[in-house]
């Protein structure tokens, strides 16, 4: 079973077409009890909200739960969209939210669990992509890992989700000043890392 089957049951899916332009209609319509408007905007973020999560939590079954969450907090609140951010932000920031209370309810024995590096292969193509290419995509994603949790958030945030840095310290809680500099240091952690790893591209600009 799909994680949209999993989380959207027993919501009907059927398509509504609809441009991304028009996302805050989308979610005027969950707002009203369109089980349509939901498996659209479910199937247009599964994929993304998911890596985020992932990227946070590092296990992907806690992450398949947290999916979850997310999207029925969605289902649940869609109302409360007031349209001053774009509808992947506050998707993101939703999915954060579960993210961090998941992790800080996680007893301090389970630290080691999520150690392993999983594979991340969720994320649409995005500025980064000319580094993500055959064999490559696994050493990217196990540099990735290589950084501190605060500087891999806010560079996926930044490329693979392309968020604004306004938008990323809104996410995050902190002055866009320290999202700037935390993006500068972790691409330049980043380069180095890969450098090393063999993996050749332009990652600066």
């Amino acid at each position: 079973m799909s994680r949209s089957e999993e989380c959207s049951e027993p919501f009907c899916v059927i398509p509504l077409h609809m441009d991304k332009k028009d996302e805050g209609a989308i979610l005027a319509h969950i707002a009203a009890g369109s089980r349509e408007a939901f498996d659209l905007l479910y199937r247009r973020y599964e994929r993304r909200v998911y890596g985020y999560l992932l990227s946070l939590v590092r296990m992907p079954a806690v992450a398949e739960e947290l999916m979850c969450e997310t999207m029925l907090e969605v289902w649940r609140g869609a109302a409360r969209f007031r349209g001053d951010s774009r509808v992947s932000t506050w998707l993101l920031g939703i999915a954060r939210y579960k993210a961090l209370s998941a992790l800080r309810a996680r007893p301090p024995s389970s630290d080691s669990i999520g150690d392993e590096v999983p594979e991340i292969q969720t994320f649409e193509d995005g500025p980064l992509e000319q580094v993500h290419k055959g064999e490559q995509i696994e050493l990217v994603q196990k540099a990735l890992q290589t950084l501190s949790v605060e500087h891999r958030e806010v560079l996926e945030l930044a490329f693979y989700h392309e968020l604004h840095y306004q938008e990323i310290a809104e996410l995050v809680g902190c002055p866009v000043n320290t999202v700037k500099t935390r993006v500068f240091y972790a691409k330049q952690q980043l380069k180095r890392r890969l450098a090393q790893l063999g993996v050749k591209g332009e990652q600066d600009g």
